[in-house]
């Protein structure tokens, strides 16, 4: 099986963590925009000090993406929900 990671000598982007005001909101968007899985999220029995994360992953690649809820973050006046 190939290793996917040094196939390319072109740097490549494989996670990203998105502070956001609903870490659920925000994972399960992108989770169905892109068709990914959420693969791990923290609970209130786990969460040591944090306000709460999600992390999804595309099960055909090795990316990933933390969402992250940070308290003090707020929707934009006017933002809508958006449905898929």
């Amino acid at each position: 099986m190939e290793d996917r990671r040094h196939s390319s000598s072109r740097p490549r982007l494989t996670s990203a963590c998105l502070d956001c005001a609903d870490a659920e909101e925000l994972a399960e968007f992108y989770s169905r925009l892109l068709g990914w899985e959420v693969v791990a999220r923290d609970t209130t029995a786990t969460r040591k000090g944090g306000a709460g994360w999600v992390l999804i992953r595309d099960p055909a690649e090795a990316s990933h993406c933390h969402s992250r809820r940070k308290t003090g973050i707020s929707r934009p006046s006017g933002q809508r929900s958006m449905t898929l």
